[in-house]
């Protein structure tokens, strides 16, 4: 599924301050920006659900792109998630850009910086087998600084999850997900 916008996600303030791939399950480095995935249940029960939230910190003096329909040549910044058999993706909650002068291209653009979020809910099939599955995310990416844009870059995040009928429906990583884990 790809990244639409559905309403921007964001977690409580008490997050904000954290250093997101610290706790993240999976993380990753790219040139510009360090990315955490976080599952809000890493044991589901078949037709059950959980939420996965992607946190990009993006280096200071970089940026990424949102949808910029009027430069298609750039890559926005998506999230979407490999069809993973029993575990089905909802609509990506895209954060929502802001709009900057981009120094390369001397124009006003859909732009990322800071730290940005990303939010999916995913559902585990009624008649899924019990056992283990990988979850993988992809992120791409495109940063530019000042003076260059780098290649575009897509990052795989693996999540393992274990699908399992007596699985407790305690919610992981409260301070993005709410105590709950109810969906923002």
């Amino acid at each position: 599924m790809e990244s639409t916008r559905s309403g921007a996600f964001s977690p409580p303030a008490a997050i904000a301050g954290t250093d997101p791939p610290a706790n993240a399950d999976v993380s990753a480095r790219t040139a510009s920006a360090t990315i955490g995935a976080y599952a809000s249940r890493l044991v589901v029960e078949p037709g059950g659900s959980l939420d996965v939230a992607v946190a990009i910190e993006i280096d200071d003096g970089w940026h990424l792109y949102g949808e910029n329909p009027d430069a298609a040549f750039l890559i926005p910044t998506t999230l979407s998630i490999e069809s993973s058999g029993p575990v089905e993706a909802g609509r990506v909650s895209v954060p929502e850009p802001r709009r900057a002068m981009d120094p390369v291209l001397k124009q006003e653009l859909n732009t990322y910086a800071g730290r940005i979020w990303f939010r999916v809910p995913l559902t585990v099939r009624a008649d899924a087998n019990p056992g283990s599955l990988t979850l993988a995310l992809n992120i791409k990416t495109q940063a530019c600084d000042e003076n260059r844009c780098l290649p575009p870059e897509t990052t795989l995040l693996r999540i393992p999850l274990q699908i399992d009928p007596g699985a407790l429906p305690e919610i992981r990583h409260t301070g993005i997900f709410g105590a709950a884990g109810n969906r923002k």
